[in-house]
């Protein structure tokens, strides 16, 4: 009967011993997983930390996605510098012709047309080019569109925002008679040369000349109006 008794307590003890290990193991492993998911949030935590250092330290880089030559730096050492302010101006080698067309002429143009270019830096010199873009959106504020070209043949050197006079041809004809544009009075008249003025027709003109339809001559001999 004793022997029984000690076999029951030493089994109840060992069961007992049993759910401990049991409860022990169940807490053992939810502290592992516990530790896994601060493991995991630290190493995610340091990942992100890395990708912003990397970030700020692309930042404190400035690259330009062009090949160029840089025409001016606005900052000087030790200036602060914002992503809001031009740090520097760079161009690439290849220049576009801006040109501001008048809202009458603007309706004549195309892509592709021919355009003959003169140049205050190259005055002896005259330069093609070739129309590459107009837009259809007018300045209000200067009553012009706004036109682009691209040189045939771009002069040896050329520098950002020089000046110069471009004339777009929109029709040729062989053979115009034309007088310079400053002897046309009231665009519809020239003075010949006893004074007299003669009413003539004009066809196409420019800033320079102008096609005479009729009215004179080729031969005939006008003088400059007084201004």
């Amino acid at each position: 009967m004793g022997k029984n008794i000690g076999s029951k307590i030493e089994l109840e003890q060992k069961q007992l011993n049993y759910e401990n290990a049991k409860v022990a193991f169940a807490h053992a492993k939810a502290s592992d997983d516990d530790l896994k998911r601060q493991l995991k949030l630290i190493s995610d935590q340091s990942k992100n930390n890395l990708q912003i250092a990397e970030s700020s330290e692309s930042d404190l880089i400035i690259r330009s996605h062009v090949d160029g030559i840089v025409y001016k730096i606005n900052k000087e050492k030790g200036e602060l510098v914002t992503s809001l302010s031009a740090i520097a101006i760079i161009g690439q080698n290849e220049f576009i012709i801006e040109l501001n067309v008048d809202e009458f002429d603007i309706v004549k143009m195309k892509i592709g047309q021919q355009v003959i270019v003169r140049m205050d830096s190259y005055k002896s010199q005259v330069f093609d080019a070739t129309v590459s873009s107009i837009y259809p959106i007018m300045n209000e504020r200067t009553r012009t569109f706004k036109a682009e070209a691209v040189f045939v043949k771009a002069p040896e050197k050329l520098f950002p925002n020089l000046t110069m006079e471009a004339n777009i041809v929109i029709d040729i004809k062989k053979n115009a008679l034309t007088i310079p544009r400053n002897y046309l009075v009231n665009d519809s008249t020239v003075m010949l040369e006893n004074g007299k003025p003669q009413i003539i027709k004009t066809g196409l003109m420019d800033y320079n000349l102008v096609e005479i339809l009729s009215g004179i001559v080729s031969g005939s001999k006008i003088i400059l109006p007084e201004r």
